[in-house]
């Protein structure tokens, strides 16, 4: 659970708009935008999907028809990745999810992996992380296109699409750009919540459909396939008997579908000064020509909240363009509370975004680890490794010289990668008295009178906010912030 401030959203401050004047205003809207983001915010557990062949396959208790059927769209997700990809558009998607998981919810779960594995942004936020938010009332379902124009998605009881309410007001606008941006920093990546919490689930089926275990052994059959299937439906034979070995060969129109990973999460808008340490990023690349410096591999260091991850998102989103074959995000968890992310757990998801199937992922970490520099060569791929706490966590995931670069974010030194690895080092310190003052202000502005951020600049530097993630805090909680405290020495 974390602290969330939902602004208010009254839909008489829009315009009521029927399911197809949203539907056009959506797609109009969307393919205008450049080099820009969209977000789209899912709380409902249950829509009535109209006209869709894999909805009714579930209806009917086919999982196996339901995983054939996603796979068919494997081809098209990645050509909208891509399309997305040469316009600079990122469209995250944060999908809030109950416990346990209802039929609905884990078709479409295994739906929006598909989609990430396809290079598109999603993840999964449980719905008790927001049960404060929600105390009144459930989050709204959202569509944001490019910090201009909102949607309030709206359905019947049923669960049927019912058109939407469009605010442009720039206020409101504003104000869910940054409820989105923090739904997205708590939620987690989609691959690592599948894994975690969906994968070893037995699949839902409508007790209407069920199976007569005395009449019907083939379709039980069926069934355990469909449970045991994993990887790529393509990799299948349709035979009673096979002799000797199978060879699967793929041409270059397969070669041509590797997903494209864009996993990065969406930047603070709110940003100030670090325009030095920002110049030091951007001397990561060496001219126009994409080319990397010697180093390939740098940390950003620091102590907790001097905006690590909020700079690197910020250079990342800036220079993504130089790595056409995509962006990997993993937070390692280093120094959040409960355990971190394993070397193992790293590595699949690295793969698995990779296009590397489950079942063809090595079964030890270590050959795990081989294999990475196999699926990143002659690729330039930007990878962020968030949160790492110790050497061993970050040294397995590194991929070797190449095209590919490695930011690492970190409040340790991770000295010995220097010595070891050859990387280069940026370290964070605390704003400067000025600036602290104005990020405050400017996070708040609105919310606190503008005397409380001036106590800042007689405050010692660790107690002044180096990125937004305090300075919201204090917008969220509406209470003079604890470091805003005058000295009384």
């Amino acid at each position: 659970m974390f602290d969330l401030l939902v602004p208010e959203l009254s839909d008489e401050q829009g315009k009521r708009l029927s399911s197809e004047d949203y539907k056009r205003g959506f797609r109009e809207r969307r393919a205008a935008i450049r080099d820009g983001e969209a977000w789209k915010l899912e709380r409902l557990q249950h829509f009535e999907e109209r006209n869709e062949d894999s909805r009714e396959a579930l209806r009917q208790g086919d999982w196996q028809a339901v995983l054939r059927l996603f796979e068919a769209e494997r081809d098209a997700l990645v050509r909208r990745a891509r399309d997305d990809a040469a316009r600079g558009v990122v469209f995250h998607r944060i999908r809030v999810v109950e416990a346990p998981l209802t039929s609905y919810v884990q078709w479409e779960l295994h739906w929006l992996r598909l989609t990430a594995e396809c290079g598109h942004s999603v993840r999964v936020l449980p719905a008790s992380a927001v049960a404060t938010a929600e105390a009144g009332s459930l989050l709204p379902e959202l569509v944001l296109l490019d910090d201009r124009t909102l949607y309030r998605v709206l359905y019947t009881d049923a669960g049927r699409p019912d058109g939407a309410v469009c605010f442009t007001d720039p206020s409101t606008v504003r104000n869910w750009a940054q409820c989105l941006r923090e739904l997205c920093g708590a939620a987690e990546d989609i691959e690592e919540y599948f894994d975690r919490a969906v994968a070893a689930l037995p699949r839902h089926r409508q007790p209407d459909q069920g199976i007569d275990r005395h009449a019907d052994r083939g379709k039980q059959a069926r069934w355990k396939l469909a449970d045991d299937l994993s990887g790529s439906s393509r990799d299948v034979v349709p035979a009673a008997t096979v002799t000797g070995d199978i060879h699967f060969h793929r041409g270059a129109a397969a070669e041509s579908s590797s997903p494209v990973p864009r996993q990065l999460p969406g930047a603070v808008n709110t940003y100030v000064n670090r325009v030095a340490e920002l110049g030091q990023l951007n001397a990561v690349l060496a001219g126009q020509s994409g080319r990397h410096s010697v180093a390939y591999v740098h940390t950003v260091a620091g102590t907790a909240g001097a905006g690590k991850t909020s700079l690197t998102l910020r250079w990342a989103h800036q220079v993504k363009h130089q790595f056409p074959n995509g962006q990997l995000f993993v937070n390692l968890r280093g120094y959040d509370p409960g355990d971190p992310v394993t070397v193992a757990q790293a590595l699949q998801r690295l793969l698995r975004a990779l296009g590397v199937a489950a079942a063809e992922l090595p079964p030890r970490h270590r050959q795990r680890g081989s294999d990475v520099p196999f699926a990143l060569a002659d690729r330039q791929i930007l990878i962020l490794l968030d949160n790492a706490a110790t050497v061993s966590q970050v040294r397995p995931l590194l991929p070797g010289r190449g095209d590919s670069l490695v930011v690492v974010t970190s409040r340790s030194r991770l000295a010995s990668l220097s010595v070891r690895d050859g990387t280069h080092r940026i370290t964070l310190s605390t704003l400067p008295g000025p600036e602290a003052v104005t990020l405050l202000r400017v996070v708040t502005k609105g919310y606190r009178p503008e005397g409380d951020a001036g106590e800042l600049a007689e405050l010692d530097p660790p107690m002044r906010p180096s990125s937004a993630r305090p300075a919201d805090r204090c917008r969220a909680s509406r209470q003079p912030p604890a470091y805003a405290t005058r000295r009384s020495h």
